[in-house]
């Protein structure tokens, strides 16, 4: 910044005595060296750093015109950035990390899982957060994109929807889109097959030149279950590991967590539920809030399902039929916007029944309920069978 000129001052002195340009223009050069500093120092514009001078007057310069030290004022503290706390929902959930990896600190063999999550489709992210329990901890996870099967369906094959493979410390999980979310990305809901990881005998892959195929073994009182899921050909690495996993696990109690001999049963909720009782409350407790029920109840129409920790009665349009928990092998759920239903399926020898209770979204809450408790149960169960 230069300081004016005898000719800049002429000029000037022929407008009004009110033009702002008058104001500095006649003020020594001292002043227009100490502005520059300014701005060079801020960040200021020429004109920011003059106002800010002058607002403090011109006595900073010296009688001889001299440029004084520049002694500013310090400059407004910035201020912080405003630091992501996790909510409450999510720390009330061991499976949901709260920091990266570190190579200073302790992790778990397998909780980049845990840590990848957040990377999922934001709907998965939800189903998952509605099917696990908060003291569950994810163990691992392979995401699945849409694919089809060649098949003779429509000559085009079978197609597979978009879903995700998990295994966690108390479960093994195929969940997939209900329904294709569109191109309004629309989340319709899930169907998912789960079973208790203490049900898991064997595991096995298929690999063929259009896909893969894990097969796995579910044992129950009167017969085994086997439940094949389809992936596509690039996912033979990944999956291998979840082989080595579930074979880890299959018939070995001693690898088991010791946690399904405690006598509390976890309580479920639908996370919305879980998000603003934890936001209301400020706090998170370590007691339930609800005593333990003994007996799960839920119904709907002409569907109704009553559990207790080894029993569970099934009740539809053709009658009813008393299930002992140690007889499921796994469970299903179709949980949709369109329509809900939730299966038992029960080894009977050579072959599978199915029972299927059917609801609506509205009235799921309760079905829900008691899918989860189920799942928990079918886990002590396997234990006292051995």
């Amino acid at each position: 910044m230069l300081p004016p000129t005898s000719d800049d001052r002429d000029a000037l002195d022929r407008e009004d005595d009110a033009a702002p340009h008058r104001v500095w223009l006649d003020l020594p050069a001292a002043l227009y060296a100490t502005a520059s500093e300014l701005a060079n120092e801020r960040g200021y514009t020429e004109q920011e750093a003059l106002l800010e001078l002058l607002g403090r007057g011109a006595a900073a310069i010296e009688p001889d015109g001299t440029r004084p030290a520049l002694a500013l004022a310090p400059a407004p503290a910035a201020s912080p950035k405003p630091t992501l706390i996790p909510s409450a929902s999510h720390a009330h959930a061991a499976w949901r990390t709260t920091a990266p990896p570190s190579a200073n600190r302790t992790t778990s063999p397998h909780e980049w899982a845990e840590h990848l999550v957040e990377f999922l489709p934001l709907r998965f992210q939800k189903y998952i957060e509605e099917l696990l329990f908060d003291d569950e901890r994810i163990l691992f996870f392979h995401y699945r994109p849409m694919f089809r099967i060649p098949g003779r369906a429509l000559h085009r094959g079978r197609r597979q929807h978009e879903g995700v493979f998990m295994i966690t410390d108390r479960m093994v999980l195929m969940m997939q889109d209900a329904i294709p979310p569109g191109p309004m990305f629309v989340a319709w809901g899930y169907s998912a097959w789960m079973t208790a990881i203490e049900r898991v005998v064997a595991a096995e892959v298929d690999a063929s030149a259009q896909s893969i195929e894990l097969r796995i073994t579910c044992s129950a009182a009167d017969g085994e279950e086997t439940h094949a899921v389809g992936f596509a050909p690039g996912a033979g690495v990944e999956l291998s590991d979840a082989l080595a996993l579930l074979n880890r696990y299959g018939r070995s109690v001693a690898t088991l967590p010791a946690r399904r001999y405690a006598e509390h049963v976890p309580e479920w909720e639908p996370p919305e539920r879980r998000h603003e009782r934890l936001r209301i409350a400020g706090r998170i407790s370590d007691e339930p809030d609800e005593p333990d029920i003994q007996v799960a109840v839920a119904e709907y129409e002409t569907s109704r399902l009553k559990l207790s920790a080894e029993m569970i009665e099934v009740t539809d349009a053709k009658g009813t039929a008393c299930i002992p928990v140690a007889c499921v092998s796994s469970v299903g759920v179709w949980h949709a916007l369109t329509g809900c239903t939730l299966d038992l399926y029960v080894p009977d020898g050579q072959r599978v029944v199915d029972h299927r209770a059917v609801f609506q979204y509205p009235r799921s809450m309760p079905f829900m309920r008691v899918a989860m408790r189920l799942r928990h149960y079918m886990g002590r169960a396997a234990r006292a069978d051995e």
